[in-house]
């Protein structure tokens, strides 16, 4: 019973100690942050583009 259980308790930390997986986590990480900061900067100066636009649409 004890060798079971520190087989199984061996087997967890090869488990958590592999790093397969640790990159493509990263990655939708940094993917979600920089979604983030485009919405805001489009909440931000939405109506300042809209705006920008609306004034060079007018002068053509």
């Amino acid at each position: 019973m004890l060798n079971s259980l520190i087989d199984f308790a061996n087997a967890l930390m090869v488990g958590v100690r592999r790093e397969e997986g640790q990159t493509m986590a990263e990655y939708g990480i940094l993917v979600a942050v920089i979604a983030l900061v485009v919405v805001a900067v489009a909440v931000l100066l939405g109506s300042s583009i809209s705006a920008l636009f609306g004034s060079t649409a007018s002068h053509l």
